[in-house]
């Protein structure tokens, strides 16, 4: 029996949308501070959510590419940590039940969600897998790795010489474009409330 410990974060700094980058490292112990392994990845303008998700989506699918290595005993336990109870809830608890009830529609991040949970449960048919929250920014060694990776991937993306950047891909324009999308829909409910707010004040004058 083996007990593996990984560690996940997703930035965007330094607004949210803004420039994102997730990251996850993998460390033989919680309390450890050896790095067995690490990844890391740039992915462009992007919110925070997006990159919570995308760090558990990395390493349950680092966990599928290499089955020999977590899931040959049954016996095994997976810990992944993160600081995002949203990215955490979506995976093991809420997506199933958006399938059961069949309200996908109105739900954001399916791209990284499905295939996230698809991989999670997979991995539980086989092995102990536990998704587990741990507070952001709490002196915790691991969680304070991702972040500093995060962190990395943004700084050096933005000091790319622009001449070396690569073309932009219609997955970037896709990303992009969600991200526009999501921003507006909040502006778009934001304007709906304080809307509502100045009817109900004009429908009191008007009873006085």
């Amino acid at each position: 029996m083996k007990t593996f410990y990984f560690f996940c974060d997703g930035a965007s700094e330094p607004t949210n949308p803004g420039p994102s980058a997730f990251a996850w490292t993998e460390l033989a112990t919680y309390h450890d501070k050896h790095e067995i392994r690490s990844f890391s990845q740039y992915i462009g303008t992007a919110t925070n959510n997006i990159a919570e998700l995308m760090a558990i989506q990395s390493v349950l699918q680092h966990i599928m590419d290499n089955q020999s290595d977590y899931l040959s005993n049954s016996s095994n336990v997976i810990y992944i940590y993160s600081d995002s109870m949203y990215a955490l809830d979506c995976i093991r608890k809420w997506y199933p039940n958006w399938v059961l009830k069949r309200k996908l529609d109105d739900k954001k991040n399916l791209d990284i969600i499905k295939p996230a949970h698809e991989n999670y449960a997979r991995i539980s048919m086989m092995v102990k897998v536990v998704l587990d929250w741990i507070k952001g920014h709490s002196g915790h060694w691991g969680n304070d790795r991702a972040d500093e990776l995060c962190e990395i991937a943004i700084a050096n993306a933005q000091q790319a010489p622009q001449a070396k950047k690569k073309r932009k891909t219609k997955k970037d324009t896709i990303m992009e474009l969600k991200v526009l999308t999501e921003s507006l829909n909040r502006l778009i409910d934001e304007y709906e409330k304080k809307l509502g707010e100045i009817k109900k004040l004009q429908e009191t004058l008007n009873k006085k």
